[in-house]
């Protein structure tokens, strides 16, 4: 199955859900994109230069043996949703576009966002996600 998660700004969630189906997964391949990313094309690791929870999950997503830190961030489109068997969204709900909340394909799992609150609080986010990717799979 191949799955495209989403966020608001496709720097945590969806980066750490699409790296742990990643490493999980024996078939299928995940991606992620935010619901209102701005700089594109953006790696992890540069936006950790300016946003300290950047740095932070690529920290937290170490834990697990996954090196995110050269993910690129990118927003979603209409087009992208096609190629998907399933789109989970845990972006802000008022951020969510019509196209995307309509889509067939579409499923929210509710995951509140964790930026700037600290290792502690998204490694057990980073848990949260890798037990809902299990059920997934």
């Amino acid at each position: 199955m191949n799955i495209l998660f989403i966020c608001t700004h496709n720097t945590g969630r969806s980066q750490m859900a699409a790296a742990l189906y990643n490493k999980m997964a024996k078939s299928g391949h995940a991606d992620s994109a935010g619901s209102v990313t701005d700089k594109e094309d953006e790696t992890l690791e540069e936006q950790a230069t300016y946003l300290p929870a950047a740095r932070t999950v690529i920290d937290v997503m170490d834990t697990e043996g996954i090196d995110i830190s050269q993910n690129k961030r990118r927003k979603v489109t209409p087009d992208m949703i096609r190629a998907y068997d399933k789109v989970i969204v845990m972006a802000a709900e008022e951020t969510i576009p019509d196209y995307l909340s309509s889509s067939p394909n579409y499923v929210y799992w509710y995951i509140d966002d964790q930026q700037g609150r600290g290792f502690d609080t998204l490694l057990a986010m980073k848990e949260e996600l890798k037990r809902r990717v299990q059920e997934l799979l």
